[in-house]
C-alpha cells in the first residue's frame, strides 16, 4: 500500500488541502498498479494541540476501492 507524506515545519494552520495534495503526489509516485484501477484513499494527519497545528499530512492508497 503506497503511503505519501508531507511534513510541515513549523506546523501548518492553513492550506491543508494543498498539503494533502503534496502527500497524495508522493503516494502516487510509489503506486505501480493497473490503468483505470479504482483506489481507496485515506487521509490522516499528525497534529499538536492549539496553537501547534498540523505537523504531517499522510495519504494511504489501497487497491480494490468500493
Amino acid at each position: 500500500m503506497p503511503t505519501g507524506h508531507h511534513k510541515e515545519d513549523p506546523p501548518a494552520h492553513g492550506n491543508h488541502m494543498h498539503n494533502f495534495d503534496l502527500a497524495l503526489n508522493d503516494a502516487l509516485s510509489q503506486w505501480h498498479g493497473n490503468a483505470d484501477e479504482q483506489l481507496t484513499m485515506t487521509l490522516s494527519l499528525i497534529a499538536s494541540p492549539n496553537p501547534g497545528g498540523v505537523k504531517e499530512y499522510i495519504v494511504n492508497l489501497q487497491s480494490g476501492g468500493h
